[in-house]
């Protein structure tokens, strides 16, 4: 916990703030730190969605191209 707290830009030492207050702080460190390893864990998610829609797109495509290659062949 740091030494020194700023709210509205003023500044309050932590050892000076009662138990209700530390408590708080505590909880607001808690929830930045989830928050952000909440938005490093949707980066990956966006970064995976992203490798998958990219293959489904490519493996329609190739599909395509090889129905369309075999109907041609069929109609020689």
């Amino acid at each position: 916990m740091p030494d020194t707290i700023t709210i509205n830009d003023r500044d309050y030492e932590v050892a000076d703030l009662n138990d209700q207050q530390k408590y708080l702080l505590s909880q607001i460190q808690e929830l930045r730190m989830k928050k952000e390893d909440l938005m490093r864990q949707t980066d990956v998610l966006s970064a995976a969605l992203s490798v998958f829609e990219q293959q489904l797109t490519a493996s329609v495509e190739i599909k395509q191209t090889e129905t369309k290659t075999i109907n041609e062949i069929a109609e020689s």
